[in-house]
């Protein structure tokens, strides 16, 4: 029996139907899109050639949009990826309209969670990121003493100069930090909760890649399957779960977990959902955010780093590791801002989603179901905006509030704008001012060969590179 025959016979049927198969969702995908024709296009704009901007916008958008940002810079343009055309408003009027416009017309999408281990309200999730930083005077204390034993734990250097993993180490810092906040003392150091956030940061390229590819019901089945985290999610509910469940601690305590427990019907599974989202939320960004700091600070000249060891020692002076404290160190946070201006983690940002059909003031016409965003990194590249846009300059931000790293405007677009900025921003900034004046402070740093590693890019996402050292030692 010719069995080798009859299997490429298969074969030679198969593929061409799959092929055809294939095409025929493609298409027909593309007959129910709305009509975008009457908006401009950074790429090609004829389908199927469109899927090649789309591969494109994949592996490097910041280069697709600022592609379009040059030629369309003062209206809007669109942008193709695998799921959808994404419409990217710029010019200061158009960014305006889209800021104050109202919810029942041009909406927040719910981004916080495409991975499907979490549901959780965006407007509970405001008024958990509200009352963490109003938190922060009191909590503030126990957020340094922890820094301070985890950078022991991760960074020890007891041996001279010693190679640090930034990313890991940086994932455990940042994970028990927060959490101190957020769960508590006796929590915040679980295992389980720092592998929990060490899985969701290793897995960003995967994540990234899904999302960037697969339209969102699709996602949220790859993600469970491939990201790695969703059976780490599971175990670490069940242990929070029965945390939950036990409560009250021994002591009073002032995280947030306390919070959520003295509200009125509220179940421990909403509450262990609540937690799983914050971290989801808060140590991902913090923690790929300091890791881009951290190769800065690596790579800069003594005289910067000293100038920050002086501001953080004036600041410390009159009442120690306090949020006034915090407020004084002007450089340091100008330190981090220009780190999240060159290294943004989204190249696009303040995502909306049309409602209803919507015109803009030049007329462009946005049609029901269009996803509008702002153009994160070509803004943050703009020569109008910034002198030498190209060019790290630690000290670029001055102080006053417009000029602070928590202030959303839209010459700085990393928090998002308008209704819905970042409502966790103000306790990220604090985490992330806590850790590096700390690293600033105990440890020398330097990077042999003085060189910022380049952000990655999947999707309108950018990773930093999760696998470089740097070399730290105890001062």
């Amino acid at each position: 029996m010719d069995t080798e025959g009859d299997e490429v016979s298969h074969v030679a049927v198969i593929v061409p139907l799959l092929v055809v198969v294939l095409l025929a969702i493609l298409v027909r995908r593309q007959l129910r899109k709305p009509n975008y024709n009457h908006i401009p296009t950074a790429g090609p704009s004829i389908f199927p050639f469109s899927y090649i901007g789309a591969f494109k916008f994949l592996l490097d958008s910041p280069r697709q949009l600022q592609d379009g940002f040059k030629k369309h810079g003062r209206s809007a343009f669109k942008v193709a990826d695998f799921a959808r055309w994404n419409v990217v408003v710029t010019g200061a009027q158009l960014i305006e309209e889209l800021r104050i416009a109202q919810k029942d017309e041009i909406a927040p999408m719910n981004t916080h969670d495409c991975t499907g281990l979490t549901t959780i309200d965006h407007g509970l999730l405001s008024v958990l990121g509200t009352k963490l930083t109003r938190n922060l005077p009191v909590v503030i204390s126990e957020m340094r003493d922890e820094v301070v034993v985890a950078l022991a734990d991760v960074a020890s250097c007891s041996s001279g100069w010693t190679a640090v993993l930034v990313a890991d180490a940086l994932t455990e810092v940042v994970s028990r930090v927060c959490n101190r906040a957020i769960v508590g003392p006796q929590l915040c150091r679980s295992p389980k909760l720092v592998r929990f956030s060490r899985d969701h940061i290793q897995y960003a390229w995967t994540r990234s890649a899904i999302l960037a590819i697969f339209p969102t019901p699709i996602c949220t089945v790859l993600l469970k399957l491939f990201s790695g985290v969703w059976w780490q999610s599971w175990k670490l509910g069940r242990v929070l779960c029965a945390v939950v469940k036990e409560y009250p601690p021994k002591e009073e305590t002032h995280d947030l977990l306390s919070f959520l427990i003295s509200k009125p019907n509220t179940n421990p599974y909403e509450i262990t959902n609540a937690l799983l989202t914050l971290n989801l939320q808060a140590i991902p960004s913090c923690t790929l955010n300091l890791t881009n700091a951290l190769y800065h600070l690596s790579a800069c000249p003594k005289p910067t780093i000293q100038t920050l060891r002086k501001e953080i020692e004036e600041a410390l002076r009159p009442d120690g590791w306090t949020t006034h404290a915090l407020d004084r160190m002007v450089n340091l946070d100008s330190f981090i801002k220009e780190t999240m201006r060159l290294n943004t983690l989204d190249a696009l940002t303040t995502r909306r989603i049309a409602v209803v059909p919507h015109t803009f003031s030049d007329g462009t016409y946005i049609p029901q179901g269009t996803h509008l965003g702002l153009a994160c990194t070509p803004t943050h590249l703009d020569a109008s905006r910034y002198t030498s846009p190209t060019t790290f300059d630690a000290f670029r931000f001055g102080s006053g509030p417009r000029y602070e790293l928590t202030t959303a405007a839209p010459e700085f677009l990393a928090w998002g704008l308008g209704r819905g900025a970042c409502p966790g921003r103000f306790f990220a900034g604090a985490v992330m001012k806590l850790v590096l004046a700390h690293v600033v402070l105990l440890y020398d740093v330097r990077e042999e060969d003085r060189q910022v590693p380049k952000t990655r890019w999947v999707g309108a996402r950018g990773v930093p590179d999760l696998n470089r050292k740097v070399l730290l030692k105890k001062r």
